[in-house]
């Protein structure tokens, strides 16, 4: 082998170890909660369109960090509550629709990629990149 490979080898070997055996330190379990402030507009689909109204509401839920030095693996899950919507201006064609009231709520089940860019004495900065799954849960409309 060249001494080339056998560099690269010990290197992939290496990573791998990291990789394979985070230390027990380095994964934690932990929760979030907060609040949403959720806005739905432009909605359009055939022959309607509609722009509800902002809503508020809230998320609760956990997450698993899992780190690999300064990269991090964070999947989570969250109950989350979007809050109630309503519409004065939906329309079908050129004809106005009564008012749309509902309230939505879903799962979220993020998986982020986490990067911290620097350890400080008092802060951590961090950036963070994943999708996120969400599932609905209820939909509950009611027209008025």
């Amino acid at each position: 082998m060249t001494t080339l490979r056998k560099t690269h080898l010990a290197f992939l070997i290496a990573l791998a170890t990291l990789v394979a055996v985070p230390q027990a330190a380095q994964a934690q379990l932990g929760g979030a909660a907060g609040a949403n402030f959720d806005n739905l507009s432009d909605i359009e689909g055939e022959n309607r369109e509609a722009t509800f109204n902002r809503a508020t509401g809230f998320h609760v839920g956990l997450f698993y960090d899992a780190a690999f030095g300064p990269l991090a693996l964070r999947p989570g899950i969250y109950y989350m509550d979007a809050g109630d919507f309503s519409s004065d201006d939906v329309q079908a064609g050129n004809v106005d629709v009564e008012q749309q009231d509902f309230s939505l709520s879903l799962v979220q089940i993020p998986i982020d990629a986490r990067f911290r860019l620097a350890t400080l004495p008092l802060i951590s900065p961090y950036l963070t990149a994943g999708p996120v799954f969400r599932i609905g849960l209820s939909d509950d409309e009611a027209e008025t």
